[in-house]
């Protein structure tokens, strides 16, 4: 035999190679033990492909989220031709029998305010006109008449000195309470004279001098972005009216006798909010408590809905094995109906505690002397309609989840609430939004929106009234219902629980634990009774 340095250099070389070579094949054998843990992960993550048509429904209805959110204020300003607004002309005309027959010759044939709403809101050539939706009002009878709708008609002027005031009561009456109008203008039975007196004022040292003005009257509390967006318009026209007027007498032969004053700002804007928000941010309550209390409302009903007390399941249980007496069916029932006055008075509390909150920041923002706005109602009635809405909320969550079970009901339950919050007017007025979003009118949001406006700022007293009606409506169609529906969700976790029960496997089975046998507790015996007492039923 060959010693160890006799042996040629190939063979050594050979000799060394073997350990290496084995190096090699363990360092590949735990290369593939280390990724099979990462491809049966892979394997088991593909093998639930269920999860990607989820996931994209997720990113689709974000999407359609974005649409809601991004489609109630984009581009407002183009749709202010949906808003309503009244114009009261009374403008008596010129004091003809104070002036000269040269002066009076000077003159148009009728009043000033007359002439210039011709010009501009009455002459469908104007941009003024097509603005906003104009109505024509006049007073007769102490009281306003809406006798003209439209444009390219001369409007009927004049006010009898005696109802006028009384008239644009009534006005300020139509349009804080009956919501009628989202604005109005008043032109005084003076404008004419006031105009004929700037005349002659440039020698006249010691007159003062009176400007011209048209009052504009508004509810801010019936929609702060709506209210912004429509004093805009108006402002613009009248400040239009007023330069082409400047412009007008300036270019006249009379214009030397004309006060300075007067070029400065012929007419004047007097604005009259009849229903103001005093403090920013109380806006925003109106609709933010409505979210409130539907996010309460559904986590109230989510933690409720798996609640069942054993007497309600042995009660349904044996309904469905043997049928039920009147009696059991109460039961039933009642027991359903507990727990559902049980999340009541939770909600009870919640509105409570919401409407507390108003105050308390009322309070810090202004002042503990001017606290929050009730203008329409106090707190007491503020808490009474914030839980008669929430009756509605509960009783709609009920349904949708007794119907589409707890996995589905939270998306289901934030789409509600996404669609409610966008079409319901609290942030931008249904005139000012696509015209789709007036869905929202057909929802219980929409009417809780709404008569918090009233509270809070006192606009729309005259329709609060069906603010109780719609919903009276919804708590009797959906109560009734959510009971029913709740007690056919009390079966459907009986029967879950009964064959989740009965494929357990039995004491003594290859497949039991090694803590069951002939001792299993009485605890699981009666509940696979109770199982087998429901399947019967079925």
């Amino acid at each position: 035999m060959q010693s160890a340095q006799s042996r040629p250099e190939g063979s050594q070389l050979l000799v060394d190679s073997i350990p290496q070579s084995d190096e090699k094949a363990q360092s590949r054998s735990q290369q593939t033990d280390a990724a099979a843990p990462s491809r049966k992960a892979a394997a088991q993550f593909l093998a639930n492909w269920r999860v990607f048509p989820k996931s994209l429904v997720a990113v689709m209805l974000i999407w359609i989220f974005s649409w809601l959110y991004f489609g109630t204020a984009w581009g407002i300003e183009g749709r202010t031709h949906n808003l309503h607004a009244a114009v009261i002309n009374c403008d008596r005309g010129y004091p003809t029998a104070s002036l000269s027959q040269v002066q009076a010759a000077g003159l148009p044939p009728t009043p000033l305010g007359t002439t210039l709403l011709s010009q501009s809101i009455w002459n469908p050539a104007s941009q003024a006109s097509q603005s906003l939706q104009w109505h024509n009002l006049t007073c007769s009878n102490s009281h306003i008449q809406d006798t003209f709708q439209g444009l390219g008609t001369a409007t009927p002027y004049g006010c009898d000195t005696s109802i006028e005031l009384t008239c644009i009561a009534d006005l300020m009456y139509h349009v804080k309470h009956d919501n009628n109008y989202w604005a109005a203008l008043y032109v005084p039975g003076n404008f004419s004279a006031t105009f004929v007196e700037a005349f002659g004022n440039a020698s006249d040292v010691g007159a003062e001098y009176q400007q011209m003005t048209i009052d504009y009257m508004y509810t801010q509390g019936r929609g702060y972005t709506s209210s912004a967006a429509i004093t805009t318009v108006i402002t613009a026209i009248i400040t239009a009216l007023s330069q082409n007027l400047a412009y007008q007498v300036a270019g006249s032969s009379s214009q030397a006798n004309v006060s300075p004053d007067f070029y400065i700002q012929p007419i004047k804007l007097l604005n009259f909010n009849l229903a103001p928000v005093h403090t920013l941010g109380q806006n925003l309550a109106t609709y933010l408590v409505c979210v409130l209390i539907w996010l309460g409302a559904t986590f109230i009903v989510a933690s409720m809905y798996p609640f069942g007390t054993q007497t309600e399941e042995a009660v349904v249980a044996n309904i469905l094995a043997k049928g039920a007496t009147t009696g059991e069916r109460k039961q039933a029932i009642y027991l359903v109906l507990a727990k559902g006055l049980v999340a009541y008075l939770f909600t009870l509390l919640l509105c409570a505690l919401l409407i507390v909150t108003v105050v308390v920041e009322g309070a810090s923002a202004r002042g503990v002397q001017d606290s929050a706005q009730f203008d329409g109602h106090g707190v007491g009635y503020a808490i009474a309609f914030a839980w008669y809405l929430s009756l509605s909320f509960i009783a709609l969550d009920s349904i949708l989840i007794n119907l589409v079970g707890p996995t589905m009901f939270s998306t289901l339950s934030a789409f509600l609430l996404i669609l409610q919050l966008t079409s319901s007017g609290g942030i931008i007025a249904h005139e000012l939004e696509q015209p789709w979003f007036r869905i929202g009118v057909a929802l219980p949001f929409y009417y809780g929106t709404n008569g918090f406006k009233t509270i809070f700022f006192g606009a729309g007293q005259g329709s609060m009234w069906l603010n109780w009606v719609v919903l009276t409506g919804w708590n009797a169609g959906c109560l009734p219902l959510a009971l029913l529906i709740g007690a056919s969700g009390s079966k459907k976790r009986v029967l879950a629980k009964a064959r989740s029960g009965l494929n357990r496997p039995q004491a003594g089975t290859a497949g039991s634990s090694s803590g069951a046998g002939p001792g299993e507790s009485k605890e699981q015996e009666g509940f696979e009774d109770l199982g087998n007492v429901a399947l019967m039923g079925v």
